[in-house]
């Protein structure tokens, strides 16, 4: 890891406000603007980001509103789940 910002980032001095990348990471500018309205500066960085090749996921959502809770209840209640919850007690 690499901690980028150089500067102090505190009224009183000190680093305290960081900008760490893994080692390799590309970073076009670093700005470190003074403390205005807080005592901590103001950090800008522009940063290079390759997105890669975008993958879809599938994925299963289920409709909460139509649900058997009474169906859930049971199924919970005879889990083996509910077995080892109930014997922890």
């Amino acid at each position: 890891m690499v901690q980028h910002v150089t500067a102090a980032t505190h009224r009183r001095g000190g680093t305290l406000d960081l900008v760490t990348t893994f080692d390799g990471a590309l970073i076009n500018e670093i700005r470190v603007d003074p403390p205005i309205l807080t005592d901590h500066s103001l950090v800008i960085c522009r940063l290079c980001v390759d997105p890669g090749q975008v993958t879809a996921a599938e994925r299963l959502v289920r409709g909460w509103r139509r649900m058997d809770r009474d169906q859930l209840r049971r199924a919970i209640e005879d889990s083996a789940a509910r077995a080892v919850s109930t014997s922890l007690h």
